[in-house]
């Protein structure tokens, strides 16, 4: 966040600043002390999982990270439900948006078709970390790629991404999800469907998989969607 304040001193702003978290999640929420006194605004439950989770989080992750100056959990002192609208010389709108975690949100600036979304988009692949509501998330996709969005900042990934990622991220939760119902139907156990359900698989043919971990990665929202073809299964 130092990185940040220096840029927004040497560009001379000088207003007030709001602090958005999109969720509750360490790596989006320990910046937070970077900005005393300032209005810190979350869904109500980023909040209730931080007085929940985040010293558990900061006691597991803070000694893993080399250099790192001591860090203060500070909460989100505005607390949200549904859609907030900001508006002054440009329009702000905060959505709740469930999927990647139940507190989740991204930020629409509507003027300027660019949506800040969180971890709700990823690259090169969404992480459904709230197990048993991948079908949710996707119909959250589903509905953010039918905005006006020329640009898309995801949580991790290039600043630079368009509406495509968002469509990719769709299709990877959709072919996860059909694959995923296929292996239940089979009755494979989880070690044989991983196989049958590659990480390549859901995939674009356009994302490019230059990193470590991917694979690992996968096989957690592989897990998540095999419990919900599961558990769909036996609630016909």
């Amino acid at each position: 966040m130092a990185t940040v304040k220096n840029l927004l001193t040497e560009r001379g702003e000088d207003r007030p600043l709001i602090v958005v978290n999109t969720h509750s999640h360490w790596d989006h929420v320990w910046g937070n002390m970077a900005f005393p006194g300032t209005l810190i605004l979350a869904h109500r439950l980023c909040r209730e999982t931080m007085e929940r989770d985040a010293a558990a989080e900061l006691a597991r992750y803070h000694p893993q990270i080399e250099g790192l100056s001591p860090v203060e959990i500070v909460y989100p002192n505005i607390l949200l439900s549904g859609t907030t609208v900001l508006s002054s010389d440009i329009t702000v709108e905060i959505h709740h948006t469930p999927g990647h975690t139940p507190d989740s949100m991204a930020v629409f600036l509507p003027e300027e078709n660019l949506l800040i979304a969180g971890d709700t988009v990823e690259y090169p692949f969404p992480m459904a970390e709230w197990a048993g509501h991948i079908a949710d998330y996707q119909a959250q996709l589903e509905h953010l790629s039918g905005w006006r969005v020329r640009r898309v900042i995801p949580g991790h990934g290039p600043a630079s991404a368009g509406p495509e990622l968002l469509r990719a991220n769709v299709n990877y939760l959709l072919r996860l999800r059909e694959q995923a119902a296929e292996a239940a139907r089979r009755g494979l156990p989880l070690e044989e469907a991983n196989d049958e359900i590659p990480l390549r698989s859901c995939l674009e043919d356009w994302i490019d998989l230059d990193g470590w971990g991917y694979e690992d990665l996968h096989l957690e929202n592989v897990k998540h969607a095999l419990n919900e073809a599961w558990n769909m299964g036996l609630n016909l």
